[in-house]
């Protein structure tokens, strides 16, 4: 009876914390960047009106960024931005922060569908312990070039913060891949290992990752 109660507290406490966090760094995160955004015309405001008007800050970047999107999908907003981007890509330091960030907002842009594509389990960070990742590409170019093994791109996400993690380049045999799918590895990794995806047993223990396009979608 005890441990039925202990069992019936742990799925309700998963439950919650499923539902809560997404909510609650989502808030978070609006707060956070309202404050901040509000804060960048505050002494504009002051100095012109004399005292701070709170989301007016807010108000004023709304307009920039609605009147920069309406500017840059004309012709001449596109040539403009594409002489920016140039520019940017120039400047050694920038090119470096601006550069990445475009190709991360890019990789995301225009689509609705999850980017992680398949869930693999792995060594890490020692034998015979394991860690979940996600497949993001197969490596080409110079990296795969000069390697004997076909590599992998593995994205690996740490907990709970599902925003952080680091990029392995890993030999294909070395990765497990599995049928779960990504929502299910990300509830996985958030809660701590307290959510358990549902599994049912699949058709064959091997799923074949040979082919490039098999392993990505």
């Amino acid at each position: 009876m005890k441990k039925n109660y202990i069992n019936w507290l742990k799925k309700r406490l998963i439950t919650g914390i499923i539902l809560i966090l997404p909510l609650a760094v989502s808030l978070w995160i609006v707060l956070t960047l309202f404050k901040k955004i509000d804060n960048i015309f505050k002494p504009i405001i002051v100095k012109i009106i004399g005292y701070h008007i709170p989301a007016l800050g807010v108000l004023i970047t709304f307009v920039i960024i609605w009147l920069t999107g309406i500017i840059g999908s004309k012709f001449i907003g596109k040539k403009l931005f594409n002489m920016l981007d140039n520019f940017m890509l120039k400047i050694p330091l920038l090119r470096i922060v601006y550069g990445t960030t475009k190709q991360a907002i890019d990789a995301f842009k225009y689509t609705e569908k999850m980017p992680f594509k398949k869930v693999v389990l792995f060594e890490y960070p020692r034998k015979d312990a394991f860690a979940l990742g996600f497949v993001t590409s197969i490596v080409e170019g110079e990296i795969q070039e000069i390697t004997l093994q076909r590599l992998v791109s593995v994205f690996y996400i740490t907990t709970p913060n599902p925003t952080s993690g680091m990029l392995l380049l890993m030999p294909e045999e070395d990765l497990i891949p599995l049928s779960m799918n990504p929502e299910d590895a990300l509830k996985l990794i958030i809660s701590g290992g307290l959510f358990t995806p549902d599994y049912s047993l699949p058709n064959s223990k091997f799923i074949n990752i040979e082919d490039k396009n098999t392993i990505i979608t």
